[in-house]
């Protein structure tokens, strides 16, 4: 498991935090804290990615801000689980309105920013 706790700093309202990845047989799971104005409710989503694009994408209900999330990405049939991937969890004011992104390399310590 990875804890990224006091990694991510963002200058937007709406932002992920305390992101953490693990996985087990073929499913990614991913714990975050997502942030917003207070009381507003925010979307969640996570995705996993290779050099082929989108593998595998889970979305979650809308959740009140400040509340943790817990979103699981399943690895598709045929996708081999210790190739390299990049997890991706993003925070939503509107549904697929995208405030920040977070992307976690499996098998990386690096979190990465994505504007």
């Amino acid at each position: 498991m990875r804890d990224n706790e006091g990694v991510v700093e963002w200058s937007q309202i709406y932002t992920l935090s305390k992101v953490e990845v693990s996985m087990k047989d073929k499913v990614v799971h991913v714990e975050a804290n997502c942030s917003g104005p207070r009381g507003a409710m925010v979307w969640a989503r996570a995705w996993l990615s290779n050099e082929l694009g989108t593998l595998s994408e889970t979305s979650i209900e809308p959740v009140i801000a400040g509340s943790p999330i817990s979103i699981d990405v399943t690895i598709p049939n045929g996708i081999n689980a210790m190739n390299q991937h990049t997890v991706y969890v993003r925070v939503e004011s509107a549904p697929l309105q995208t405030e920040h992104v977070v992307a976690v390399p499996i098998g990386n310590q690096e979190l990465l920013e994505l504007d």
